[in-house]
């Protein structure tokens, strides 16, 4: 899709939804080609269009599909150039997400951001995996937790509860695969892989391939000559 058509769907966003929604109404969207390409995309960047003006910045050629949901500031999202978030992907939005460019988000990830997360460009993040910056804590540093039993729940009063939060960052290029869990204060490197249901909850380095509970990496995939600068030593 070129920039003249993209700019035209979010010129007339509203009018297009009004058409596609009023034809679906009648006879349940099962019979509309939702699985289209050509359909999927135009809907898609016209979604984009929609959330244009409520997130903090949204790039050129970006992709939204159904069920995006956003609870909490939108203004701290931002969505770099031809990224594609996929369908049910929901951002639990306090501290900023960024989200690169050429980034694929899949089906029903969840992303929470109690401090900063940022994903790279030309990463993906595997369907149904969570990213999670904060999280309740059953000790805390003072030692409470020897006279008081703490509570894992947010709706405990504040005097039961420990919450702690640290940024997320994925790195270019990083893989995060079908559910996986990474939590706070993680970093995945440069290229690393991220093998289906791991559980990351240390750091993961650039270009190593890391699989299970909790997370530990068993190899490396192949650098290119044109990476070895990126190397940290």
């Amino acid at each position: 899709m070129d920039n003249a058509y993209y700019e035209f769907l979010i010129k007339h966003k509203d009018i297009f939804h009004s058409i596609i929604f009023n034809l679906a109404r009648p006879f349940g969207y099962l019979r509309l080609p939702t699985y289209n390409s050509t359909f999927r995309y135009a809907l898609a960047t016209a979604r984009a269009g929609c959330w244009q003006v409520k997130l903090g910045k949204m790039g050129k050629g970006v992709r939204i599909d159904s069920g995006f949901l956003i609870r909490g500031q939108a203004k701290n999202v931002e969505i770099g150039d031809y990224s594609y978030i996929d369908t049910n992907v929901h951002l639990e939005v306090q501290e900023p997400i960024r989200i690169g460019r050429y980034v694929h988000i899949a089906h029903d990830v969840h992303i929470q951001s109690a401090a900063e997360v940022i994903l790279g460009d030309f990463i993906a993040v595997g369907s149904g995996s969570r990213i999670y910056a904060g999280s309740n804590k059953y000790k805390t540093p003072d030692g409470r937790e020897k006279s008081s039993l703490l509570s894992m729940s947010a709706c405990a009063p504040p005097e039961l509860q420990y919450s702690e939060s640290s940024p997320v960052i994925i790195e270019n290029f990083a893989f995060v695969a079908i559910g996986c869990v990474v939590l706070p204060g993680v970093r995945i490197g440069r290229g690393a892989i991220v093998g289906a249901g791991a559980v990351v909850t240390k750091d993961i380095p650039p270009y190593a391939i890391a699989v299970g509970i909790p997370a530990t990496v068993v190899g490396e995939r192949p650098i290119p000559e044109s990476e070895r600068e990126n190397i940290q030593k």
